[in-house]
């Protein structure tokens, strides 16, 4: 909410107050709110670790809700803050195609390693339709399945493997 607003305590309500309010970044049908890219900004300067903020960024976009490209836009209007490298360095991952802090964790490592950059999120189709591919390096023809928690789930292992 802006620095010059009333605030009411509630339970489970976390009132934060910011300096970057702009009237601009208000969606104001319904519940007057911050834009998802803003809010995603805001909630990872708040956040209590880096692989927090990092997780409060990727989700709005895998959610699509926004895209990596407008939460680096709004985060182009944060100034100064100790996180503000990491954090370009997250939407970086994103505008790359990282959808998932494992892929993010990935990436990361192909980095530190010096491979080369790898094709993210490819898509495919097959005779059940169309799939995506989280990572792949075509002329080896390698590809990279992050699997997350939903993975273990016995239709998505089946599906995982098909794939």
């Amino acid at each position: 909410m802006p620095p010059t607003a009333r605030s009411r305590k509630a339970p489970g309500l976390l009132v934060r107050r910011t300096r970057r309010h702009d009237p601009r970044t208000v969606v104001s049908s319904g519940v007057p709110r911050a834009r998802p890219e803003v809010a995603a900004v805001h909630a990872a300067l708040w956040a209590a670790s880096d692989k927090q903020a990092a997780l409060l960024l990727t989700m709005p976009v895998q959610q699509r809700l926004t895209t990596a490209d407008r939460i680096g836009r709004a985060l182009l209007d944060v100034r100064r803050h100790a996180r503000r490298r990491f954090l370009q360095a997250v939407v970086l991952d994103l505008l790359d195609g990282v959808r998932s802090i494992s892929e993010a964790e990935f990436a990361a490592e192909c980095r530190r390693r010096g491979l080369p950059r790898p094709a993210r999120q490819v898509l495919r189709r097959g005779r059940d339709g169309r799939y995506y591919l989280d990572v792949c390096w075509e002329e080896w023809g390698v590809v990279v399945e992050i699997d997350g928690i939903h993975h273990l789930w016995a239709p998505q292992v089946v599906a995982d493997a098909l794939r």
